[in-house]
């Protein structure tokens, strides 16, 4: 009887332990998918683009033309820092302008249009007003 009772609780044992390891291994397989169905990294990512473009508004903190940084912060107080090509479009009160000429503006109300990158945020549009 105890002979039985052995090779019962033996025989569990081992297709416990076979049924736990297949099943591991099931899962695992499962998590990966094979090399031709993954797919390729978003397109955004590879040209460093994080997300879509979006607006802040705040206020002018600092200006540094040469640098081509626009520093402002939120409503918060969140320091916020952008850098304006020279292609971005500049407006004060809704004349067109430069980065240069933003020197003067601290504290005046800031609304920018930018895009999140790997290498930070690309300032697409900075308007002025106030």
């Amino acid at each position: 009887m105890k002979k039985a009772l052995f090779l019962l609780l033996a025989f569990a044992f081992v297709t416990f332990v076979g049924i736990s390891s297949a099943l591991a291994q099931g899962a695992a397989q499962s998590s990966q998918k094979p090399a031709a169905t993954q797919k390729a990294a978003p397109a955004r990512v590879a040209s460093g683009v994080l997300a879509r473009a979006e607006t802040l508004s705040g206020t002018i903190t600092t200006v540094v033309p040469k640098q081509n940084l626009l520093i402002m912060t939120d409503s918060r107080g969140v320091p916020f820092d952008f850098v304006v090509r020279p292609g971005a479009k500049v407006t004060v009160s809704g004349k067109r302008s430069n980065l240069a000429d933003l020197a003067s503006d601290a504290n005046r109300s800031v609304s920018v249009r930018f895009v999140p990158m790997v290498s930070g945020d690309i300032a697409r549009s900075v308007e002025v007003s106030g």
